[in-house]
């Protein structure tokens, strides 16, 4: 395996990496957002 094909195959697997990442930061601020939404309604009627 040349280094060309080296450096390709990290970018590759870096890209995935990225793709995965950037989902899981979606999942995470959707999660942060339902928790948040009923704990201000709560505030709000006290």
């Amino acid at each position: 395996m040349t280094i060309g094909a080296r450096l390709y195959r990290v970018e590759q697997q870096l890209s995935v990496m990225d793709k995965k990442l950037d989902q899981l930061v979606y999942v995470l601020n959707a999660v942060a957002q339902k928790q948040q939404i009923p704990l201000r309604s709560i505030e709000d009627d006290v």
